[in-house]
């Protein structure tokens, strides 16, 4: 997709990046737990 966009013109893919983002900052949290429980 083109992230060229205005975010005014497309408040819908401004909202899906923010998941994304929140997914994989969530993601990188749960696998450094998950290490740190297998030590």
């Amino acid at each position: 997709m083109n992230k060229t966009i205005p975010v005014m013109a497309s408040p819908r893919m401004k909202s899906t990046d923010w998941l994304l983002l929140f997914e994989v900052l969530f993601s990188e949290k749960k696998v450094e737990f998950e290490k740190a429980f297998l030590r």
